[in-house]
C-alpha cells in the first residue's frame, strides 16, 4: 500500500524546513545581524529565537498528523483484513459438510459415548 500525501503538506513542510534554516544562518551571521535585524525590527518586529520556536512547533505537528494519518490508515487496513478473515471463514464453515461442529446431531462432544 502506498501512503500518499497532500502535494500541499511537502511543500509546507519543505518551506518550513527552509525558513528555519534561513533564520538560523541570520541569527548566527553576526556581521548582518545588527544592520538587518533592525530593518527587520522596524518591519516585521520578530524575535528570531522565537519565530524559529514556532515554526519548529509547526514542523513537530506536521509530524504528528502524518503519524496519525499512518496510525488511521493502518487501523482500517487491519479491521478490513479482519472483517474479510471472518467472511472468508463464515464461508468455508457453511460449505463443508463433513464439519462435525456445524453436524446435525447438535451434541457433538470430543469425548466418545459409552
Amino acid at each position: 500500500m502506498v501512503l500518499r500525501r497532500p502535494l500541499g503538506s511537502v511543500k509546507l513542510e519543505a518551506q518550513l524546513r527552509e525558513d528555519v534554516q534561513a533564520l538560523l544562518a541570520k541569527a548566527a551571521d553576526p556581521k548582518s545581524s545588527e544592520a538587518e535585524t533592525d530593518q527587520q525590527d522596524a518591519k516585521d518586529e520578530h524575535d528570531l529565537p522565537a519565530e524559529i520556536a514556532r515554526r519548529e512547533q509547526r514542523l513537530q505537528a506536521l509530524a504528528k498528523a502524518k503519524i496519525a494519518e499512518r496510525v488511521k490508515e493502518r487501523d482500517q487496513q487491519a479491521l478490513q483484513d479482519h472483517v474479510d478473515n471472518v467472511a472468508r471463514r463464515d464461508a468455508e464453515r457453511t460449505e463443508s459438510p463433513g464439519n462435525r461442529a456445524t453436524s446435525a446431531s447438535g451434541n457433538w462432544s470430543p469425548w466418545p459415548t459409552i
